[in-house]
């Protein structure tokens, strides 16, 4: 396995974990127990495949990126008893490979990580990308936000500075930070950048 051979489980319902425990074991592969994401983001672990139970997370966890401990980025699968469309789209687009409806089963889980073995290492590839411009962008401003999300529409410095009332100066220094904080060499990686991390405005 690319990731190793540790399941982490989330699942904060201490009468599923055993069986779920046994279950893997059953596989071959290692698991470990967790009853929260925060308990999970304490460990840091390098390397590893998460299972969690959706209804488990709840605020703890309202997106997948919050399951990962800052600066690293494991692969989701995730289960629930009964999740709709909804749900199950929802979270393919926030970053789960792969879903299963309880009870999991020897196959079910296997052939949920056999996918996750053809197709996780590009998937990971863009995820660790995606949370390290993140990481990147909140270093920055509200400011600096906006006078990049002016520059990244093609606006000039004189646009930028009219278009947010501030002065010309400003907007020069306000561009210098931006690049020193994104260790970016120009404005147009600074924008990669804010594309990969999906730059919000506020």
């Amino acid at each position: 396995m690319e990731f190793g051979d540790k399941i982490y489980v989330i699942d904060q319902r201490s009468e599923f974990r055993a069986s779920i425990s046994a279950l893997i074991h059953s596989m071959g592969l290692h698991p470990e127990i967790f009853d929260s994401a925060t308990e999970f983001r304490r460990l840091r672990p390098r390397t590893g495949v998460v299972l969690a139970h959706h209804g488990s997370l709840g605020n703890d966890a309202p997106l997948l990126s919050d399951i990962m401990p800052k600066g690293l980025f494991y692969p989701v699968i995730l289960y629930d008893d009964d999740p709709d469309i909804e749900t199950l789209v929802s979270s393919v687009l926030d970053g789960a490979l792969g879903y299963l409806r309880w009870p999991i089963t020897t196959d079910s889980l296997s052939e949920a990580i056999k996918l996750l073995r053809a197709s996780a290492v590009e998937h990971i590839r863009q995820q660790r990308r995606r949370l390290e411009c993140r990481e990147k962008l909140e270093l920055l401003s509200k400011r600096e936000r906006a006078v990049l999300g002016c520059l990244m529409q093609d606006c000039s410095n004189k646009e930028t500075a009219l278009r947010l009332g501030i002065s010309y100066r400003t907007v020069e220094i306000h561009r210098a930070s931006i690049l020193r904080k994104l260790e970016a060499p120009s404005i147009a990686a600074a924008a990669r950048i804010a594309i990969h991390g999906e730059l919000h405005e506020e």
